[in-house]
């Protein structure tokens, strides 16, 4: 009598990467973690949308602006933060290991999509690359927009996948509505729409017909945004066309737009998805093999074996960040506002102020008759150009606790 197997070969090497996945990016998660900026920023606003039961149809706005002008994305954003911090008890640690999880689990759809679109061996190569590729492991260790955005791209590349095999129209509509809803999430996926298309009717030649099924599906998952748009007079598009006429004061300034390669990881993921598919008959197992150690391999030394600084803010750790606010949280001091040398209006521990339900008056910077800056030793916070601190003046320090090597928490009074 012949034993059932439990779990099929698939899902053998799923678990596999799966546990590969997890295990590289545990090791050590402690140093690599942050919570800083958008991080914080958007996890206090997902608070307040949560406390005060409000729908909130545009999310943070993208990183240029021109006059005061910004184009906003997707409330989604907010929504997505909301679901990792109520499943980790808004423990910002918690909330981004569970993010790690659930990314983890992307390799399931990524790797049956790939398989039923192109071939097994083309699905192993991307699942391999998704669990171990350095830049995608970084990609998928901290709570922010274009890493949701990276995370949730393998469910449509599974909807392609599906719709590959049954040629369904609602399938089709399915995967472009899919499309403009991740689209929310950075407006750089409009370069994976705009493949989409090309893929579809010039590559596979769907025909016209399939055209409005496509824009319905993108207007559907793109509608909170419509919805926006509609009522606010086209703010967006308008903002759009403000920036392109003034092309050169928007984007001749050495403005960051696009500079970050993190933007980019759902797009180089559809990228390694073609190479994937071109390449799909000359990925052997060996050669399978020899990626796998190579990355992994690349990995463990980067992550493992000799971890980079976390350079998202130098000499600074979460650790610190919770030493501060275990001061002022149980100081007895009120009327009191925070600035740090990182971030002059201190997001990560406003963050934990609101979480906990301490009332301050977090935008007042003129009228606190206290001060806690986080900053440099034996430098005087107050020749900052940032307003928060230059401006609490004039003032005296009247306690002081040592953070770190570098840094040290101050308490000024004004006088």
């Amino acid at each position: 009598m012949h034993n059932k197997r439990i779990l099929n070969k698939d899902q053998i090497l799923l678990l596999l990467f799966f546990a590969v996945f997890i295990l590289i990016r545990t090791i050590n998660f402690n140093h690599f973690f942050s919570f800083v900026y958008d991080q914080a920023n958007f996890s206090t606003s997902a608070l307040e949308i949560f406390r005060d039961r409000k729908v909130q149809l545009i999310g943070p706005s993208i990183s240029i602006n021109l006059g005061g002008r910004e184009i906003f994305q997707g409330g989604i954003i907010y929504y997505f933060f909301l679901i990792f911090l109520l499943l980790g008890h808004f423990d910002p640690k918690l909330s981004t290991y569970l993010f790690i999880f659930f990314s983890g689990l992307m390799i399931v759809p990524l790797y049956y999509g790939i398989k039923l679109m192109h071939s097994k061996n083309a699905a192993v190569f991307m699942a391999i690359l998704y669990a171990i590729f350095p830049i995608y492991i970084h990609g998928t260790m901290s709570l922010w927009n274009p890493h949701f955005q990276f995370a949730l791209t393998p469910i449509l590349i599974y909807v392609m996948g599906m719709h590959h095999v049954r040629k369904s129209k609602i399938l089709f509509l399915a995967l472009s509505f899919f499309a403009g809803f991740l689209l929310q999430f950075h407006y750089q996926y409009i370069v994976v729409i705009l493949g989409l298309f090309i893929y579809y009717f010039m590559i596979k030649k769907l025909g016209i017909r399939n055209i409005p099924i496509f824009i319905l599906g993108l207007a559907l998952g793109f509608s909170p945004m419509i919805l926006f748009e509609l009522r606010n007079k086209f703010y967006n598009l308008n903002t759009i066309l403000l920036f392109l006429s003034h092309y050169k004061d928007v984007f001749g300034k050495g403005n960051p737009i696009g500079a970050n390669v993190h933007y980019f990881l759902s797009i180089s993921l559809f990228l390694f998805m073609a190479i994937g598919s071109i390449l799909r008959n000359q990925l052997n197992k060996m050669k399978l093999i020899c990626i796998f150690v190579v990355l992994l391999t690349w990995s463990t030394l980067l992550y493992v074996i000799f971890p980079s600084e976390n350079a998202v803010v130098k000499d600074w750790s979460y650790d610190d960040e919770l030493k501060v606010y275990n001061i002022i949280k149980n100081s007895t001091i009120t009327n009191y506002n925070i600035s740090s040398f990182y971030n002059a209006t201190a997001t990560t521990q406003k963050y934990f102020l609101k979480r906990d339900s301490i009332n301050i008056n977090y935008d007042d910077y003129r009228s606190n008759k206290y001060l806690y800056v986080i900053y440099y030793k034996d430098v005087d916070f107050k020749t900052n150009r940032a307003y928060e601190m230059n401006t609490f003046n004039p003032s005296i320090v009247i306690n002081k606790w040592q953070i770190n090597e570098k840094y040290d928490l101050i308490l000024s009074q004004r006088i």
